[in-house]
This record gives structure tokens, C-alpha cells and sequence, in this order.
């Protein structure tokens, strides 16, 4: 059918748009071809640049999450420290640079969502084919912009219309990021609780949930715009329902971050306890004696030996039963010495399988709650285009077989 073409400051709604309100296309190319006036020129498939910003939903997602994550770590940690009341100025150190780092992560959330010039990096989809202004083809209502930064950019010309697509995109990505930031803030306290007060385990879980923070952040993303990318022509597209088994991966990263977490922090309390052990007065004659009594086998043992070489048998025998008595003394007086237990490590790795399958839980209802406000907005976008197709929209220069 016949499509319009498109003037310069026509309304535009992003998929990703976090404010309800629609943007004007710029007008970005050299242009001779007008729309009435010299003001109003018609726009070409090199227009990618908005007069405004949409505040996009990626990015602030991407930083808000991860800063939350890390505000929840930082305040785990501290009450993993009270819980088992150690740590002491090193861990409150640790947990404060966590903090920072996170608050400083939320902040560049709200700057970075702000740069709509991303668009410039973008290409136009379903433009004219054959018919060309400036040189380059022409837009048509239908034209739909892929953003670098993730999401679709429609052509809604009605303002009505621009404004009620702007405001059901707005409300269900608003109500994803806050899902999210608050599920990552959860399980970041989980993950610092389960350190309870280990400096090193505080280190690995807060690098480790990082990483696969990052790592999972932008597979979700690529799974989103995948899924746009397809809804342009399938208008049943959609995010798969999720699964708790078709969520295993989940669990394993989940795993990875808890069990070193649990693990470091069984080791460094069974540390700290022998340490302490073996300061006592108790261990400290006990060392003592151990000593002394490897000591003189060490003596004995070199005597019966001068003896034996002296030729008397007899002597060096008796003298080599005592070095043997002695020897046997000071390994008794060693092996009384207190050891490293393995006992905590169950401890900690039970301490990480916890906290794991509760992070599991908590990621996994936020995921099915963020998916089901994706796919409204998936639905939007395919109604959108759909509207596009089946009526005129715009200043009514038409063009047909493009």
C-alpha cells in the first residue's frame, strides 16, 4: 500500500525509552527536498539523530544493577561481620570502596541512559527501496531504526498516538529496571552475608559477582534485541517462558560466586582459629617440648652412631633405643599440637549452597517478571508497526512500491 513520506521534527517513540514522551527526528542531512517550507525538509536514511533524549533503558539497567549488587555486597558484608563479630577495620574498609563503587555505578546509570546520540550509530530498516531524497532513500512511516544501543525506533507522526505508545513503553521499562535493581540489590546482600567477615572471601565474591554480573547483563540484552530484530516480521515474537531447569546456568554461576565466598571464609576462620590455638600457654609447652625432645634424639641419634663406629656395639645400641624414645616423645608432643580442622569447610560450603539457591530464586522471579514486561513492550512495538502498515501516517506525500 501506500506509504507517507517523512518531514523533519516528525514524532519517534523508542522501545527502550524511559521517559513517556515522544522525540522529534532531527534533521541531520544536507537537504533540497522540502515539505512546504524551508524548515520542513523530508527526511533520508542518514536522519538518525533525535532533537531530544528518550533516556534509554540498556544502559541505566546495565550500571543501576551492577551498583546495586554492589551497595547489597557491601551492606552483606557488614552483617556477616556482626553475625560472627570479626573483621575488624580492614573488612569495614572493604565493604566501604564496595559501596562507593556501587553508588558511583548507579550514578553513571542516570548519566550514560541520557545519550540518545547513539542513534547516529543505528540503521534505518524498511525504507524506500527505489525512491531517493538527497541521494540517499527516502523514510516512510514505516521506517523502523535499529539503535546502537539496543531498542527499535518507530515513526508515530499522530501525536495522540505517539503519546499513548510512549507512556506503555515508558511504564513497563521503568517497572524492569526497578525489578531488576532490586533483585541484584538482594542477592548482592545475600553474597555479602555469606562472607561472614573474611577479608578474602569479601574480594572473591564481589569480583566474581561482577564478572558474571557483566557477562549475564549483556547476554540479556543481546536476547532482547534479538528478539525486536525479530518481531519487525513476526508479530508473535517473544521471549521464551523461563524455566527453573531451563535456568541451570543460573544456578552453576550462582554456585561459583557463594562456594569460593563460603569456602574463603571457612578457610580464613579455621586460620584464625589455629592461630589462636596455638598461642595458648597450653600449645606453647607443648611446642616446647616437642623441641626439646627432637632436640635430644637429634643428639642421641649422632652419639650412637660415633659409638658405633668406635666399635661399641653394645653402648650405641642403648643409646639408639633412648634417641628412639625421644623421638617418639616429641612426635607425641607434635601431633598433641592443635591442627587445621576440615570441619568448617562443610560449614562454608553449606553457608555457599544457601546462599546460592536463594540468590537462584530471587533471579529467577525476577527474570520472569522483567521477560513479561519485555514482551509487553514487544507487543506494543509490533502494534505499532502494524498501524504504521495498514493507513496513511503523516503529511500524506505518498509512495507506492517500495
Amino acid at each position: 500500500m501506500s506509504k507517507s513520506y517523512i518531514p523533519r521534527t516528525t514524532l519517534t517513540v523508542c522501545t527502550n525509552m524511559m521517559l513517556p514522551n515522544p522525540q522529534k527526528l532531527a534533521h541531520a542531512h544536507g537537504s533540497t527536498v522540502l515539505h512546504k517550507s524551508a524548515n520542513n525538509q523530508l527526511l533520508n536514511i542518514d536522519d538518525k539523530k533525535l532533537i531530544d533524549a528518550f533516556k534509554c533503558k540498556n544502559p541505566m539497567k546495565f550500571w543501576q544493577g551492577l551498583g546495586s549488587m554492589l551497595m547489597g555486597v557491601a551492606v552483606g558484608i557488614l552483617i556477616g561481620a556482626a553475625i560472627v563479630a570479626s573483621g575488624g577495620t580492614a573488612l569495614l574498609i572493604v565493604a566501604a570502596v564496595v559501596a562507593v563503587g556501587g553508588a558511583s555505578c548507579i550514578v553513571a546509570g542516570d548519566l550514560v541512559s541520557h545519550d540518545c546520540d547513539a542513534t547516529k550509530q543505528g540503521n534505518w530498516q524498511l525504507y524506500h527501496k527505489t525512491v531517493y531524497i538527497d541521494k540517499k532513500n527516502a523514510l516512510l512511516q514505516t521506517s523502523i531504526l535499529s539503535c546502537s544501543q539496543g531498542g527499535m525506533v518507530s515513526i508515530v507522526p499522530d501525536p495522540v498516538t505517539a503519546a499513548s505508545i510512549a507512556s506503555i513503553y515508558a511504564k513497563n521499562n521503568t517497572k524492569e529496571v526497578s525489578t531488576h535493581n532490586g533483585s541484584q540489590m538482594l542477592q548482592g546482600m545475600i553474597t555479602g552475608v555469606t562472607t561472614l567477615g573474611s577479608i578474602p572471601a569479601a574480594i572473591i565474591s564481589t569480583v566474581l559477582g561482577g564478572g558474571f554480573y557483566i557477562k549475564g547483563e549483556n547476554e540479556s540484552q543481546d536476547a532482547q534485541q534479538k528478539v525486536l530484530t525479530n518481531a519487525i516480521s513476526n508479530q508473535n515474537a517473544s521471549l521464551p517462558e523461563r524455566t527453573l531447569s531451563g535456568d541451570a546456568e543460573g544456578t552453576l554461576k550462582q554456585e561459583a560466586v557463594n562456594q569460593p565466598a563460603g569456602i574463603a571464609t571457612a578457610t580464613t576462620e579455621e586460620i584464625l582459629d589455629l592461630k589462636k590455638a596455638r598461642n595458648t600457654p597450653e600449645a606453647l609447652s607443648q611446642q616446647r617440648q616437642a623441641a626439646h625432645f627432637e632436640r635430644q634424639a637429634a643428639q642421641q641419634e649422632a652419639r650412637a652412631a660415633r659409638l658405633a663406629q668406635n666399635g661399641a656395639t653394645e653402648q650405641a645400641e642403648i643409646v639408639a633405643r633412648r634417641a628412639a624414645n625421644s623421638r617418639l616423645a616429641g612426635d607425641i608432643a607434635t601431633r598433641s599440637q592443635p591442627k587445621f580442622k576440615w570441619t568448617k569447610w562443610g560449614v562454608g560450603i553449606g553457608v555457599g549452597i544457601a546462599g546460592a539457591v536463594v540468590n537462584f530464586f530471587i533471579e529467577n522471579a525476577a527474570n520472569q517478571k522483567e521477560d513479561e514486561v519485555f514482551n509487553n513492550v514487544v507487543r506494543e512495538f509490533v502494534a505499532t508497526k502494524e498501524r504504521n502498515e495498514s493507513s496513511i501516517q503523516g503529511v500524506n506525500i505518498v509512495g507506492d512500491n517500495n
